[in-house]
């Protein structure tokens, strides 16, 4: 069974390109957000692309991404983030290309509605 969000967690972490785990949204949560953190050799410039997916199954993903994040920079860590206002029952974060030596590190956090 998927984990909650509850807070600010850590959702994904990779050193390699492939999709997370999917993360259970509670029903009271409304805005979601994203923070990509990348980090890896100091002097070099990196570079990450990261998609959102959704899911009301948890299995299947949809066709259209919830959104994306990409950087590229020398400055160490990088980040940046997006903001979503959706009611998908799952989320997942699927790390699409990274340079060679470095890591992404995916954060989010959901705003409860009142």
């Amino acid at each position: 069974m998927a984990e909650a969000i509850n807070g600010v967690q850590d959702i994904f972490g990779s050193t390699a390109v492939g999709a997370g785990s999917w993360w259970r949204i509670p029903q009271k949560i409304g805005n979601l957000t994203f923070q990509v953190i990348q980090s890896g050799t100091v002097g070099s410039t990196l570079s990450s692309a990261v998609d959102f997916e959704g899911s009301n199954d948890g299995v299947n993903p949809l066709a259209t991404k919830l959104g994306s994040v990409s950087l590229s920079s020398a400055a160490h860590p990088a980040s940046d983030g997006i903001a979503i206002d959706a009611n998908w029952a799952f989320v997942r974060a699927k790390l699409n290309s990274l340079t060679t030596g470095s890591s992404v590190i995916v954060k989010a956090n959901g705003q409860i509605r009142s």
